[in-house]
């Protein structure tokens, strides 16, 4: 439970250090007084956003503490969660906000993120406004009550979890169709390029072979022209051919080689330019046969390369990017084959799912409507008890479509008068119903929430009268279960509370103060009475509010 808090520099609370006590708690004050800030200073321990402009003003930081005992296993195990031991059975939670924005916080000494604080804080207290009682107009609220009261949250996590997992697997099988469809529509056209490119057959570095290749067929009557000169030069039969004239000289020769020993010499070396003449005139040759088909051979390679630029203009401008076109073209067309048997696993999967789905979410629809009846029942109780002694309230289980939630479309309806058919909450509820219906949940969720301490946050607006003191003795009975603090203005009310606590507000130096006091005795009677007439303290009020206060003590029944 909450033993204390300490408050520093928070909107107009400088300095303030209330304590609680088990049981029903009240905090009362004149509106404006300050009370609110209470809860917002609660609310930042509990990891809720807070803004800067909470800081007081002129103030660098706000400091809250909060000291909480005796809690729950629940609330233990989330400690646990973040290594944060109780320091002699206690844990100090702490929240520091500055001007700058910047927050820090810290459990008995280790630091947190708001979001860790935050599912702490869930599990700590419970703070219940006015704004709650609208929730209670809004149906897909009601099935949340319902859970809890039926203490479904182990069937709802497990439904949840197959429900995730239908969504993702139906989500991927969708893909998988749609990836289908869009195949048969490219298979054909992917087919016929993966064969065209195939069929090519097409070589890196290719195109530049081929055009040097045809450059030199192209120039062929050339070549061919001078090896043929070449040949008729070098090693013809003509007069006027190099083999001839050497042949000529030699004989020459060979007429002074008996008087003349360096003519045996030249006749060598003759004899060699000879040889390797006809050497060149055969190389030559071989050329001239190679050039021989050249008109044949280079229509072809024209062809060839006339067809890879046509390839190239349609799938790249290369021939690395033409393979790497065939490859993922390839890859795709195969890709094909794995997502029809990925989509017949993802069916069979998604039936199989299907089967736990529908299995479950009985499971979870059978819980709520067994549920339903007691929680009516204690509810009607409840609300009879706080002076709606005609009501019938009842929960409405509709069957739908499959959600994170179930089948189940949960509605909670009310009959507040006699004869009148009971009807959807949200129509016929007013504000001071719609305070009570929520208590009358709350209470019946009492010995179901793990929470120590429920906070309730002027629930009694709309109520006065006798309703009120019913009010207040619903509260005083949930604090048997659990920690109550309650923030109210009326006097039937707070006369019920073991511990009450005065937030007055006080001006001094152009600075506004307020300050939080416990009350007892004579101080507490005070104020009753003021919260009785909200004027001038008289003999007659101060008796009638003493005897309010001890009327109640002695008349509160278990």
């Amino acid at each position: 439970m909450l033993k204390s808090l300490l408050i520093h520099n928070i909107a107009v609370i400088e300095s303030a250090e209330p304590t609680f006590s088990e049981g029903f708690n009240t905090l009362t004050g004149e509106t404006g007084a300050g009370k609110s800030i209470i809860v917002d200073s609660i609310n930042a321990i509990l990891g809720q956003r807070t803004s800067k402009d909470i800081i007081r003003t002129g103030c660098d930081k706000a400091v809250v503490v909060a000291v909480f005992d005796e809690v729950s296993k629940a609330a233990k195990a989330l400690f646990s969660k973040y290594d944060i031991e109780a320091d002699q059975g206690q844990y100090i939670v702490q929240r520091v906000l500055t001007a700058s924005g910047k927050n820090t916080c810290r459990v008995n000494g280790v630091p947190l993120n708001t979001t860790a604080l935050k599912e702490i804080g869930r599990g700590l207290i419970t703070i219940h406004g006015q704004h709650d009682n609208q929730l209670l107009l809004s149906p897909e609220n009601h099935g949340k009550y319902l859970d809890a009261f039926a203490e479904n949250e182990a069937l709802l996590s497990d439904y949840k979890a197959s429900f995730d997992e239908f969504r993702a697997v139906r989500k991927r099988l969708n893909e998988l169709v749609k990836l289908q469809n869009e195949a048969k529509q490219n298979e054909e056209l992917l087919r016929y390029q993966v064969k065209e490119l195939s069929d090519a057959d097409v070589k890196p570095g290719e195109v530049d072979l081929l055009k040097d290749r045809i450059h030199v067929l192209e120039n062929a009557e050339k070549i061919e022209s001078a090896y043929r000169e070449l040949c008729g030069v070098v090693g013809g039969d003509s007069d006027a051919s190099v083999n001839t004239a050497l042949g000529e000289a030699a004989a020459a020769l060979s007429k002074i080689s008996d008087v003349d020993k360096t003519a045996d010499g030249l006749y060598e070396r003759i004899l060699a330019a000879q040889l390797e003449l006809s050497a060149i005139c055969a190389d030559a040759k071989d050329q001239l046969e190679q050039i021989g088909n050249h008109r044949e051979e280079l229509e072809n390679l024209q062809t060839r390369l006339d067809n890879l630029y046509t390839l190239m203009r349609k799938y790249g401008n290369s021939e690395q990017a033409l393979l790497r076109y065939l490859q993922h073209a390839s890859e795709q067309l195969d890709g094909f084959k794995t997502n029809d048997e990925e989509k017949r696993l993802s069916e069979q999967k998604l039936l199989a799912l299907q089967g736990e789905l529908i299995q479950k979410a009985a499971a979870l629809s059978d819980s709520r409507k067994r549920a339903s009846k007691k929680l009516s029942k204690g509810i009607t109780e409840v609300l009879q008890f706080l002076d709606m002694p005609n009501v019938q309230f009842s929960v409405k289980i509709d069957e739908g479509s499959y959600t994170a939630f179930g089948t189940d479309r949960v509605e909670f309806l009310i009959s507040t008068n006699k004869g009148q058919a009971v009807m959807p909450l949200h129509k016929i509820a007013s504000g001071g119903e719609l305070s009570r219906i929520m208590l009358a949940i709350k209470s019946v969720l009492a010995d179901k929430d793990p929470v120590d301490t429920l906070i309730f946050d002027e629930i009694d607006t709309g109520i006065s009268g006798r309703a009120a003191r019913k009010l207040g003795i619903q509260l005083k009975r949930v604090s048997r279960l659990r920690q109550v603090l309650c923030i109210t203005h009326l006097p039937q009310i707070a006369a019920l509370s073991d511990y009450h606590l005065l937030i007055t507000k006080q001006s001094a130096n152009d600075k506004t103060y307020t300050s939080v006091k416990a009350l007892s005795g004579d101080d507490r009677i005070r104020e009753i009475a003021r919260m009785m007439s909200g004027g001038e303290l008289t003999e007659n009020l101060y008796n009638t509010a003493k005897e309010l206060i001890e009327t109640e003590a002695a008349e509160f029944i278990n």
